[in-house]
């Protein structure tokens, strides 16, 4: 990333600005008709002013002017290049001025302008100058270009009106395709052909003015449209509220817009000079191009471009230098520790991976009417959806970097994260990654997310729901400002129905309770599973989606535009194999942005021959669809089983390999039998190999191997379900299994970590991998101790493999030093000494478990090894094929209890593995209310967790007690209901066992909970059953509901119980305290109106004497003092 330093450098060298300097006389404002003064009298005038202001310095004060806009200055600056056109456009406009102001004595515009021409002097051109150049500018366009609509020649056939221009370009239409043909026939012929040259030199005269007018039309459209575009980025980047800019930097954004606009006038101003010149001189002038419309376009498109570069790549810079302030603002070592654990480094790196946006590009989002309205409202969720390939994350980045094309304020805190298949897939690291942003870009907000980490610890960072607290109280804080978060490629998250549900609710849920500042953007492909849960927010915002998929037509035309501007830059191919190749590229249909790259890439790293055979075959040979281009890149290998294996390992990683560690995956193999034989090269070689054998297939960051499209693991996949073999076909297209990924890797894994000294892995000492190896075998052997259990589960190697053998070595006890050094803790501490079968299942090795239940293993079923049981310890972390194999031995006991009493449907239960408890459910004789020594039951645990379908599935089993408590007499009721779960709350309370009035040793219902911990729709839930008690007071204070309510401010649950027939509003606690007492000792004003409103005594006195008003006085709350005086009165 380029320091601040080298940016204003790069200004210097990377763009060629027109500079002007002008010296400012204050005693006269500079008008639109100035003449242009001769040289030398004016330096002579400047010097001399100067020297008189030297020798007057310290006499007279100096005079503050107000600097000129930068479309002024851009004016003055035509002014002095081009005289000729900015005189000839102010006599156009001091002329027709009046007609656009309606002050002129006729409205016939052509008498207008066939008046001799009023001579006027320079200061009456500028008294009468129009203050909005622009705007100005913008009216006398539009009145030429009616102008010249009507002024269109027109003949009648009939009844059927005929445009002449349009009935030449036919008729030159038609000669041009004959052309070819026609050359060909009159070369036998020396008068014909001479004939024929005639009309080819008449034709180049009627093509002409056909093409001009094409480029100006094209050419004022753009221009036209990226006024306003470039006017807005000028007030983000140079507007007061942006203090990033050093003085030199500013000085150089205002030269290079400077630049800009002058470029934009003069075409505009040319062509209202075309617009109001007579037909026939127009004619002229474009039938020889006298104007040049594409030259004066490109350099507009070339100083667009440069600005709108240079300011995304400041933006970059500025974005990164706030997120790397972390240190200058934290307060202390707890915040330090809550922004650590929040902390996800690489997500720069994911955004700034991705390719910068063609100017010109994206235009089918950027002017989408529901982009805009969304842009222009105070909060809500945009969904992009479109078909891979088609620039989603492209825009993305575009969007991040450039403020969204500067139609958002500098001070919006804009947070993102880069889904990416393999490593950064989760919501988790999503939601970690958007706080740490936003938490460096608002150091004010830092509490919300210390009061989280305070009750989590590390836990924090995989607490999907605490996370999003953190950034919805964070959103509505009132020095929050404006908020948007963007999420690309939502498709590569965990395709795990659950998260994007998960998303969804908590999105809905948001902005229905209240939105605030934040908008929410997100992109996906759009597939189903993906997008349908998100689409359903429909009915709060009608306008929630783009539907980019169905934007092909004009996506089509921008990448067209971007064939054009890649073809071009081609030195190294002659000009008609450039032309060629522009052709064949764009009949090609089903275009993407990623199919131009790899087809571009592809032409400039293969070895094209220059000569027309050469080129010929390239051109044959062009892929055409993306596919394609991958199969030719993949073709070229002179290795295709090396690359093979590269790939499956690609594949099959839980994370991106370093260059080493694949190298290393890569060269082993079962029949190494030391590492000593591995014969590796460098990393810079082994990349260029690695280059050579997979082409463009792998890219590399910071050592890391990563794919370069998600296209490209899934052109590789197999889209059958069918076991591993060898592929059907001889091409590379959709012959690659995960299964065989899985198989790959496991082999390197296992045999790595055999292959090494047994003694150095047998330590007892709990120590890293860089304490005990040497430097060039840590990063494997770190990789293979942490994932060889994933990779072998998921290989589900066949009996008597070899592999299966070396796995059972590494479950001996003795490797625990830190083999699974990043494991679960349960399984370091409490598998430690245990025989060899417990580490099977813990990580779910059902053919190593096969291995050793048949060499007598199957003994330890029958015991509890330290706190659980063999099948307790499957069933929680979801083995269920681990588990059918257990299952499957005689005399097994289901029920079978360990240590603190849990069994293998507690377990299952507790830890929300679904797929378990199926599984146990469906076994004669299960326990379904075994309780622990503390009573808690599977249903207990399940409740309180909020495992939901697992509820429902123990809600189904026969001899379910709803009621069943544990040793503090909680049901799961109150545990659902005290932990806000509303869809668990509504399971139970369907069941017609379920006691809703059930207190614990407390006395405290669910619905004290409920309400005590604001929980408004449980607590509807309670009141609609009928059969809640509203009034009961619990063992400990006598508290009622209300009084839990009033207590913690919770005004909405207050208005639902006052609501209830049955209600006391008066009811005393052991203080003699009515609610009435809580809510005027606390100055809850609001809660006080609701109660006097639900005829609450006011003067009733608790055991100390004290009323509402005495509590109210003593506290000092003046307003509701004032409220129980008025209510005192009234009464008496």
């Amino acid at each position: 990333m380029k320091p601040k330093s080298v940016l204003i450098s790069d200004f210097k060298s990377g763009v060629k600005f027109w500079k002007r300097t002008k010296k400012l006389d204050v005693s006269k404002s500079p008008t639109l008709n100035d003449p242009v003064d001769d040289a030398a009298s004016t330096n002579n005038v400047d010097h001399e002013q100067e020297n008189h202001e030297q020798e007057n310095h310290e006499q007279e004060p100096l005079i503050e002017v107000e600097p000129k806009p930068l479309w002024d200055q851009a004016y003055e600056n035509l002014r002095e290049e081009k005289p000729h056109v900015v005189t000839a456009y102010e006599a156009l406009l001091f002329r027709i001025l009046p007609y656009l102001e309606n002050t002129s004595s006729t409205t016939d515009l052509e008498s207008l302008l066939s008046d001799p021409p009023i001579k006027t002097t320079p200061e009456e051109r500028a008294q009468n100058c129009p203050i909005d150049r622009k705007k100005t500018m913008d009216d006398i366009i539009n009145l030429g270009r009616k102008r010249m609509d009507e002024k269109g020649v027109v003949f009648k056939v009939g009844e059927q009106e005929f445009s002449l221009q349009d009935q030449i370009q036919t008729v030159v239409v038609g000669i041009q395709v004959g052309k070819v043909w026609i050359d060909e026939a009159v070369k036998a012929s020396p008068l014909a052909s001479a004939a024929w040259v005639g009309v080819c030199l008449l034709l180049s005269l009627l093509t002409n003015p056909v093409d001009v007018q094409g480029a100006n039309e094209e050419g004022l459209a753009y221009v036209t449209q990226k006024i306003g575009f470039y006017t807005n980025m000028e007030s983000r980047l140079l507007g007061e509220q942006n203090d990033a800019l050093s003085p030199a930097e500013k000085q150089l954004f205002e030269e290079h817009f400077v630049a800009l606009y002058q470029a934009i006038i003069d075409f505009q101003a040319q062509t209202v000079l075309r617009f109001f010149r007579r037909r026939f001189k127009t004619f002229l002038r474009d039938a020889t191009k006298w104007d040049s419309w594409e030259e004066m376009l490109k350099k507009v498109k070339e100083l667009g471009e440069n600005l709108e570069k240079e300011s995304l790549h400041f933006n970059s810079i500025s974005s990164n230098a706030s997120l790397n302030a972390l240190g200058r603002w934290a307060k202390g070592t707890e915040e330090e520790r809550c922004l650590q654990c929040l902390s996800r480094e690489d997500y720069v790196w994911y955004k700034n991976r991705v390719a910068d946006r063609v100017p010109d590009t994206c235009l089918w989002f950027l002017n989408h009417n529901s982009y805009h309205s969304w842009l222009d409202a105070d909060s809500g969720p945009l969904l992009v959806s479109a078909d891979p390939g088609c620039g989603k994350s492209v825009l993305s980045k575009y969007l991040i970097n450039s403020n969204f094309g500067f139609r958002v304020p500098k001070e919006a805190a804009i947070c993102y994260f880069f889904f990416k298949e393999g490593d950064q897939n989760t919501i988790e690291q999503a939601f970690c990654a958007l706080i740490h942003q936003l938490l460096c870009l608002r150091p004010q907000l830092t509490d919300h997310a210390l009061r989280k980490y305070k009750q989590n610890g590390d836990k924090l960072a995989s607490n999907t729901t605490a996370l999003w607290r953190i950034l919805q109280t964070a959103a509505a804080d009132p020095n929050a400002g404006p908020i948007i978060l963007v999420l690309d490629a939502l498709d590569e998250c965990l395709q795990d129905e659950r998260n994007m549900k998960t998303l969804a609710g908590m999105i809905r849920t948001h902005f229905e309770e209240g939105p605030g500042n934040l908008k929410i953007l997100m992109t996906s492909r759009p597939y189903q599973n993906t997008v349908q849960h998100i689409q359903e927010l429909e009915e709060l915002y009608t306008s929630i989606r783009i539907h980019g998929e169905d934007e092909s037509e004009i996506i089509c035309k921008e990448i067209n535009s971007v064939i054009e501007h890649r073809v071009g830059r081609m030195k190294r191919f002659n000009n008609d194999f450039r032309i060629h190749l522009k052709q064949r590229l764009l009949r090609i249909t089903h275009q993407t942005y990623l199919w131009i790259y790899l087809v571009f890439e592809y032409l400039e790293s293969s070895t094209v021959k220059t000569t027309s055979r050469g080129l010929d075959e390239a051109l044959r040979n062009l892929p055409i669809t993306v596919e394609d281009a991958y199969e030719k890149i993949l073709n070229r290998s002179q290795e295709p089983e090396t690359t093979r294996k590269a790939l499956f390992i690609l594949l099959g990683t839980y994370r991106p390999l370093t260059l080493h560690e694949m190298q290393v995956a890569l060269d082993i193999n079962p029949k190494i039998t030391s590492l000593k034989i591995l014969d590796l090269e460098s990393d810079q070689d082994f990349y260029n190999r690695l280059r050579n054998l997979c082409g463009l297939f792998v890219t590399k960051h910071d050592d890391k191997l990563y794919f370069l499209h998600q296209t490209a693991r899934e052109f590789l996949l197999t889209i059958s379900t069918s076991p591993p073999g060898p592929p059907a076909n001889l091409g590379w297209a959709h012959s690659f299994s995960l299964r065989q990924a899985h198989t790959i890797l496991a082999e390197s894994c296992v045999t790595y970590i055999a292959s090494h000294d047994l003694t150095i892995l047998m330590q007892d000492e709990d120590s890293p991998a860089s304490d005990i190896l040497p430097e060039s075998e840590v990063d494997f052997i770190e990789y293979s101790s942490n994932y060889w259990p994933n990779h072998i589960r998921l290989a589900d190697l066949p009996d008597g493999a070899d592999i299966v053998t070396l796995a059972a070595r590494i479950c001996q006890p003795d490797f625990r030093s830190f083999v699974w050094s990043c494991q679960d803790r349960y399984i370091r501490y409490f598998l430690d000494d245990c025989p060899s079968i417990y580490i099977a299942s813990a990580f779910g090795l059902a053919s190593v478990v096969r291995l050793l239940l048949s060499n007598g293993s199957d003994v330890e079923l029958h015991y509890n090894h330290r706190e659980t049981t063999l099948l307790a310890l499957a069933a929680k972390y979801g083995h269920e094929n681990v588990m059918k194999l257990l299952l499957a031995v005689d005399g097994i006991d289901v029920n079978l209890q360990g240590i603190r009493g849990d069994t293998a449907l507690w377990t299952a239960a507790c830890e929300g593995q679904e797929g378990s408890v199926k599984l146990l459910l469906a076994i004669d004789g299960i326990d379904v209310n075994v309780q622990t020594k503390d009573g808690f039951t599977p249903l207990n645990q399940a409740t309180s967790k909020g495992h939901e379908e697992i509820v429902k599935l123990l809600l189904a089993a026969d001899g379910i007690d709803v009621n069943l408590p544990d040793y503090l007499n909680c049901t799961p009721l109150r545990y659902a209901a005290s932990h806000g779960h509303n869809a668990i709350v509504k399971l139970l309370l369907a069941t017609d066992e379920i006691d809703v009035n059930w207190g614990s040793l407390g006395g405290s219902t669910p619905l004290h909970r409920a309400a005590s911990k604001g929980y408004q729709t449980i607590v509807e839930l309670l009141l609609a059953t009928d059969n809640a008690d509203v009034n009961m007071q619990d063992n400990y204070n006598n508290n009622t509901p209300l009084h839990e309510a009033v207590r913690r401010r919770q005004y909405e649950i207050v208005k639902l119980l006052l609501a209830a027939e049955e209600i006391q509003v008066d009811i005393p606690d052991k203080d003699g305290q009515t609610p009435l007492h809580l809510a005027a000792e606390r100055g809850h004003l609001a809660i006080v109106q609701l109660l006097l409103e639900s005829k609450a005594i006011v003067d009733l006195e608790d055991k100390d004497g004290n009323t509402p008003l005495s509590l109210a006085v003593h506290r000092g709350h003046k307003a509701m003092v004032e409220l129980l005086e008025k209510q005192i009165v009234q009464i008496y």
